[in-house]
């Protein structure tokens, strides 16, 4: 027999015999109205036939699993219709922390009377409440001891007018005078677990047992009850919770703890047949590998302290461009310098988005990426409160490095949009004051973005709200100067940046918040740096994605090929591992973000076409220092190819090869040294175009790579690749 089934059948045939010496009290008095203990789907093991009807759980080993974004269990109507005083107990897991989650509500709706427990709200509090309107009225049960993640507790909550109590494993930790009764609400048809009357995120872990009664449960009965929960909870083996190791993305580990199954990403280029992992538990136990291998295979957890308790895990590994950085960053800023990629990106993580520094990151080719370490300390800034560093923007400007940020200033208020300088893309930057105060503009101070012009003037754009404000930078780069112009597009929340193509400036931003799972990016145009906006089109959104993993996908920058028509947009996303299904508003989602970068394109007609974010991101190496000669114009006629190179150095001493391979990747025609020619091709067909530069009369490759672009008759993409043994 379960041992948790054991426990039950015992504890209900001590019931059945309960007669205590004050007064008679029946075995249906002390039985609890409505009981799951999930070890038959939702059924009410009560005998009062209350079963609950199951939305998406996961019940599994005598537990609910619930996935945070859209399961729950509805309960019958009027559960409580005759209850003057009412007890609800609940033992759970939760698998988030400090989150505004409800584990249970019984009501009617936001507006005609709810109670609910959270186990942690906005003001950090483990919270049970009671109300006959909406949130403004409610009578509260609270205590900062809110639930922590992957912790397994007991809390039941009294409500009994002016000995209301709510319990947290058999301790009283808060109590109140509450005159609303359980009765008072009536027949209730909104009664859940796992969620709220409200658009409040549904709950996110695991419920062993959940109880109501109609009645108030003395201390006694409490601390009893609290015990039987505990000892009902079935041990099984712990589950794993991380997996680190060489080439592997720690913070992209999939987890799957119902079907015990692990997705283990790998940086490109990783030995996957010959990983190494490290995987961490919930509590104490050994990790062995069963059969296969690491990449696919089985491995098998038992329990350090109880080698009968074991678990098979599935264990399944692959390449993944995206997420760029292991770790949570967010508001990337890319950029190209000296022939080397470099990302800028706030410091995620924490609460409150509440970063202490900046670092830097950088690549040779967008697919490896090095950590630089910190290149600027709040706590080295004489106007900061040492934390909130956000969003910033780098450019070089003659011979210097120019890194804009905002932080929060000690002195309290809005945040500062300040400007530091260092020798190096790589720091060590040193700030050199506030350049626009908050308060000094409508919104906030945050989210500079740095755009120099083909003259050499250097613009900033930057704001929050429902307002973007522009203005040139001084030669020097520390000031503003002259107007500060304002757009109001309007779905703007923040995140502006500027890039210039063919003459057309397109000035783009992220609609929606950060933290919800459809924060998005748009773009306008423009005939200058300060002129009027035009257009308002969606070119980035979790709707366009490969993966329904993907959400809240905002917050970019771009970066063009040097040399190329080839574009790239980095930005950030929810971390996928962690809330890759979250559908609501999440400040939890919205702290823990992570990088990504995936290809940008024009059509013929200059308009960006809609990106798709992905979770495979780049793979293929793509170089900043190129050969100094690429294709600047292919055009069908007839069964013509003409084609046009174009060189951005001196190439007198460079051999330049032209080459079109077909299908097949066999050489179908080539020219030598040759900037424009025509080449017969079927227009059927698909080809690829490939410029190859050698140093004069040697084979010896000039630059990392060669240009390349796919052809067919009526369309061309970009790609490039690194030089491999043509």
């Amino acid at each position: 027999m379960n041992f948790k089934r054991a426990i039950i059948t015992v504890v209900l045939a001590m019931l059945a015999q309960i007669v205590p010496p004050a007064i008679s009290v029946s075995a249906e008095e002390t039985m609890p109205i409505l009981w799951y203990n999930f070890e038959n789907g939702a059924k009410d093991i009560s005998g009062n036939g209350l079963d609950g009807t199951i939305n998406g759980a996961v019940i599994t080993d005598g537990m609910a699993v619930f996935d945070g974004a859209d399961d729950y269990i509805r309960m019958p109507n009027g559960i409580l219709k005759d209850a003057d005083s009412a007890t609800v107990a609940i033992y759970l897991k939760s698998e988030i922390e400090k989150q505004n989650q409800f584990t249970w509500c019984i009501g009617n709706s936001n507006e005609t009377g709810y109670m609910f427990l959270n186990t942690y709200n906005p003001n950090s509090k483990l919270r049970a409440a009671i109300t006959l309107t909406d949130y403004k009225a409610e009578s509260e049960l609270a205590t900062n001891n809110y639930v922590s993640a992957d912790e397994w507790t007991s809390i039941i909550a009294v409500f009994d007018g002016a000995n209301s109590v709510m319990y947290r494993d058999g301790k009283a930790v808060a109590t109140a005078n509450i005159s609303v009764k359980p009765s008072d609400l009536g027949a209730t048809t909104a009664n859940y677990i796992a969620k709220s009357v409200y658009n409040d995120p549904y709950f996110k872990g695991t419920v062993s047992d959940f109880r109501i009664y109609n009645r108030a449960l003395t201390a006694e009965e409490v601390i009893n009850l609290s015990e039987e929960q505990k000892s009902s909870y079935t041990k099984t083996a712990p589950k794993i919770t991380s997996v680190s190791g060489d080439g592997i993305k720690s913070y992209g580990v999939e987890f799957d703890t119902v079907n015990k199954t692990v997705f283990i990403p790998v940086q490109v280029g990783t030995d996957i047949e010959n990983l190494s992992p490290v995987f961490g538990c919930e509590s104490d136990a050994a990790v062995t590998l069963k059969s296969g291998t690491y990449s696919d295979g089985v491995v098998t957890v038992t329990d350090a302290g109880d080698s009968s308790l074991t678990a098979d895990w599935t264990v399944t590994a692959g390449e993944r461009g995206n997420a760029v950085l292991d770790g949570y960053y967010a508001d990337p800023n890319i950029a190209v310098f000296d022939g080397k990629y470099y990302i800028y990106p706030t410091t995620d993580g924490g609460t409150g988005w509440d970063a202490p520094y900046f670092k830097c990151f950088s690549s040779e080719d967008l697919v490896h990426w090095t950590d630089e370490g910190v290149i600027l300390d709040l706590a080295d800034v004489s106007w900061s409160n040492g934390k909130n560093g956000w969003a910033p923007t780098v450019t070089e400007k003659n011979g210097k490095y120019y890194f804009y940020y905002s932080a929060a200033p000690a002195a309290g208020g809005g945040k500062n949009l300040a400007v530091a300088v260092a020798d190096s893309p790589v720091g060590p930057f040193v700030d050199k004051g506030v350049i626009a105060a908050g308060g000094a503009y409508s919104g906030q101070m945050i989210d500079p973005a740095v755009f120099t012009d083909d003259d050499g003037t250097s613009y900033l754009y930057w704001g929050n709200g429902s307002t973007m404000h522009a203005a040139k930078l001084t030669d020097d780069m520390l000031h503003i100067e002259g107007t500060v112009k304002d757009y109001r597009p309007g779905n703007f929340r923040e995140g502006a940046f500027m890039i210039k193509r063919n003459g057309v400036y397109y000035l783009m931003w992220s609609a929606d918040d950060t933290g919800s799972p459809n924060y998005h990016v748009r773009y306008g145009t423009m005939d200058s740096p300060l002129g009027t906006l035009t257009g308002n089109t969606q070119i980035l959104h979790r709707n366009n994605a490969n993966s329904n993993l993907i959400k809240g996908t905002g917050h970019h920058s771009v970066i063009n090929v040097p040399g190329t028509d080839e574009w790239y947009i980095c930005y950030h996303r929810f971390n996928t591992a962690r809330y890759g299904n979250q559908e609501t508003q999440s400040s939890e989602a919205g702290n823990h973000r992570e990088v990504c970068i995936d290809k940008l394109e024009f059509d013929e007609n200059g308009n960006i076409k809609t990106v798709t974010p992905t979770l495979e991101g780049i793979t293929n190496p793509v170089y900043a220092s190129r050969n100094s000669v690429y294709i600047s114009k292919t055009e069908f006629e007839g069964r013509s190819l003409n084609w046009s190179l174009a060189a951005t150095d001196d190439i007198s001493d460079i051999d330049v090869y032209t080459a079109l391979y077909d299908t097949d990747g066999a050489i179908a025609a080539v020219a030598k040294n040759q900037m424009s020619g025509e080449f017969e091709i079927d227009p059927q067909s698909e080809y690829t175009l490939k410029i190859f530069t050698w140093k004069k009369d040697t084979m010896e490759p000039v630059g990392k790579g060669y240009a390349c672009k796919q052809i067919k008759a009526d369309t061309s993409l970009y790609r490039h690749e690194k030089n491999g043994g043509q």
